[in-house]
């Protein structure tokens, strides 16, 4: 905590920053431009709508936060996902072979 309602979002961040959030491609045009099949893209659905307020974070017991800096939490562990399962993401076809 900074002051009173200013809470220190450094290690949010940070965290988030881990997860290394955008797409991995090694060409620099996609074929396609880039496009999703409807199904494709309906797997992101619910995934998209996190806005990384940070609020939940809140809710968390403060234990939980102090003596497991490596849980990301839930907003980052969301956004996570979402990267995933983007099907135009280079990187995860790579590590699942």
């Amino acid at each position: 905590m900074v002051k009173d309602l200013v809470p220190d979002l450094t290690n949010f961040y940070a965290q988030y920053a881990s997860i290394e959030p955008w797409l991995h491609t090694r060409r620099r045009r996609r074929k396609k431009n880039g496009r999703q099949s409807h199904d494709e893209r309906t797997k992101l659905d619910g995934l998209y709508e996190c806005i990384l307020c940070a609020c939940l974070l809140d809710l968390m017991p403060e234990l939980l936060v102090e003596f497991r800096p490596r849980f990301l939490g839930p907003a980052v562990l969301l956004q996570a996902k979402r990267w995933l399962d983007d099907s135009r993401d280079e990187a995860n076809r790579r590590a699942a072979r």
